[in-house]
């Protein structure tokens, strides 16, 4: 692991660093890839902003299957379905969360902002890793301020490399 990854890391893991992590750089720069590193070390639940907002359509309107879904949930009235409670129980309690692709096509829906935000104020203070191609001024146009005040009052960490696909 880099050590402008590791060591932001370290502080966060220990209690001198702030949440949530936001890493940000262009393509093809290991920020994903660090990510799911950290999630197979410490557990916890990843999704892109665009397919966690998806699934809470789909959750709401049919439900989605149940991860294994042989499994009966006494939350759900279904056996093996999810409904969009359940995706935000994710985000309340896991250890750890991942959101990937942060304003990844530029633009958002007013639905999709508030989607951002409650994540952010279910995970205040607590395990979350914030991922985008975009710089913070271009993730700012993306999201308004209070959005953008949340996610950049932690640690933010830029990646300057060089798309390692292309080498």
């Amino acid at each position: 692991m880099r050590s402008y990854l590791a060591d932001p890391l370290n502080k966060l893991a220990t209690g001198s660093g702030d949440w949530p992590l936001l890493i940000i750089g262009p393509v093809g720069t290991g920020k994903t890839y660090f990510a799911v590193q950290v999630l197979d070390t410490f557990g916890g639940v990843y999704h892109t902003a665009s397919d966690f907002c998806q699934k809470l359509i789909v959750a709401d309107e049919r439900g989605i299957p149940w991860p294994g879904n042989h499994i009966t949930n006494r939350q759900t009235e279904e056996a093996g379905v999810w409904r969009s409670e359940h995706l935000w129980q994710q985000i309340k309690y896991h250890p750890l969360v991942v959101i990937d692709e942060l304003g990844v096509r530029g633009e958002t829906t007013h639905t999709q902002r508030e989607r951002i935000q409650t994540v952010l104020d279910y995970r205040e203070g607590r395990p979350l890793i914030l991922i985008s191609n975009l710089d913070v001024k271009t993730l700012g146009a993306v999201y308004d301020d209070r959005i953008m005040s949340r996610i950049t009052r932690g640690t933010v960490i830029t990646i300057k490399d060089e798309d390692r696909r292309q080498k």
